[in-house]
């Protein structure tokens, strides 16, 4: 299904849905960390403004990517 989209063709955002979910995905190394190299990963989703995701590594960001995509298909289709 595609996200839904004005008349304009502009995305419509917000409104939670379990179909369509974007995120801007930012990574960078931490030389800083125990282990050396290690990539941080954050998520910002674009279609819930505000709503970010941080990540000590990029497995981690991974497994809540897997969570919520499992999520996502568990839940019904919102026919409002």
């Amino acid at each position: 299904m595609l996200p839904a989209m004005d008349d304009d063709g502009k995305l419509i955002v917000g409104g939670g849905s379990a179909l369509y979910k974007s995120y801007l995905l930012r990574l960078w190394r931490d030389e800083s960390a125990r282990a050396p190299w290690r990539w941080r990963a954050m998520l910002e989703s674009v279609t819930e403004p505000g709503e970010r995701h941080h990540f000590a590594d990029v497995h981690r960001m991974l497994a809540f990517l897997h969570a919520t995509c499992t999520h996502c298909k568990n839940e019904p289709p919102d026919t409002s």
